[in-house]
């Protein structure tokens, strides 16, 4: 009897501990507040169910989630092992390491954290030697550079890895080189009138000093000038392409060459700009014709000079989102041979 009665305590505690640990879970699973554990616990016990009177608090929440990944994560780099299976890094910036404190930020520090932490995981030098292949990250010098990098000591002691550097770094890069040419141009096609009333009402408030109204008179110059038009018409037309190539990007579907290839049709669109007007540009053109741009009278500013949209273009985008390393161009190159939209139709055998 008394063996029976153990058994079911045993039974009852297990139950409540199976199911804290599934509140637990539920907390990671969906981003919740720790503090939300209880709330949950308090909850289900008000539905009946019995959860004991143990790891209620959101320590013990806390508590119960470390031991679920630690366990999760044994069984993955297990599975990883067992299977044989090829290893990418990636690192997305070079002042953290997952959750690994790094005690400076030189390329030999964050290679030898880098290392200790996948030895640490589970994954020894001779595993690492066989299966490491690639290596991720963003441009900075320190990670990509060519000389003293962490891609050039990792190349130097895992002779399988190839680097590659992140394609949305690579256009918010892109996107910057573009908009440090159009520095006249900060203010968005929508809001111009906005802006441009703003302005207005401003140099014209009789509450403010004469140095300040007149430097508001001078940006209002500048806005209503069919110099500045033109410039807003290109970064607007620019920025339109290359939002459409982000939105690709971001799809959990894209492959290399499909990033490749939106990139190239990119950089031809936004080439076509130089002969062929985009949907803003066409607008501005009439404007600049009218000499009128949203009912607002243009007048011409010779100090502003407007941008050459058959000089800057493109050189920032192939600079930064092609790769012209030979070893980046042989890889897609061999890679190609994967992607189904490059196979004939009708393959003779």
């Amino acid at each position: 009897m008394l063996s029976k009665l153990m058994e079911e305590k045993d039974y009852q505690i297990n139950k409540a501990t199976h199911s804290i640990f599934n509140t637990a879970y539920y907390i990671a699973k969906y981003n919740r507040p720790f503090d939300d554990h209880l709330k949950l616990v308090q909850l289900q016990e008000l539905n009946g169910i019995k959860l004991g009177f143990a790891l209620h608090s959101r320590h013990s929440s806390t508590n119960i989630l470390q031991h679920i990944s630690k366990e999760m994560k044994h069984k993955i780099i297990k599975n990883i092992i067992d299977t044989n299976a090829k290893c990418s890094i990636l690192i997305d910036e070079s002042t953290t390491l997952n959750l690994v404190e790094l005690k400076n930020q030189t390329a030999e520090n964050i290679l030898s954290q880098l290392i200790n932490c996948l030895h640490t995981s589970g994954l020894d030098e001779n595993y690492l030697q066989q299966h490491w292949v690639s290596f991720v990250s963003h441009g900075a010098s320190i990670l990509l550079g060519k000389k003293n990098s962490i891609v050039k000591k990792l190349k130097d002691k895992y002779p399988l890895i190839f680097s590659w550097h992140c394609r949305n770094h690579r256009l918010e890069f892109a996107v910057n080189d573009s908009l440090k040419d159009l520095e006249s141009s900060k203010c968005p096609w929508k809001i111009f009138l906005v802006f441009y009333k703003n302005l207005y009402t401003a140099s014209n408030d009789s509450n403010r000093d004469s140095k300040t109204k007149n430097k508001y008179q001078g940006l209002l110059k500048k806005l209503a000038s069919p110099e500045f038009v033109n410039d807003l018409a290109i970064m607007c037309d620019v920025l339109q392409e290359l939002s459409n190539l982000s939105t690709k990007f971001q799809s959990r579907t894209i492959t290399l060459i499909q990033a490749e290839q939106s990139i190239k049709r990119c950089i031809r669109v936004i080439t076509s700009f130089k002969t062929n007007n985009g949907n803003y540009m066409h607008q501005a053109v009439v404007a600049i014709k009218d000499m009128k741009f949203k009912n607002i009278d243009l007048t011409s500013n010779k100090k502003m000079i407007s941008i050459n949209k058959n000089q800057f273009l493109t050189n920032n985008l192939k600079s930064r989102l092609l790769d012209n390393d030979g070893e980046n161009k042989i890889i897609l190159k061999n890679i190609l041979v994967l992607e189904k939209s490059t196979w004939p139709e009708d393959p003779d055998i």
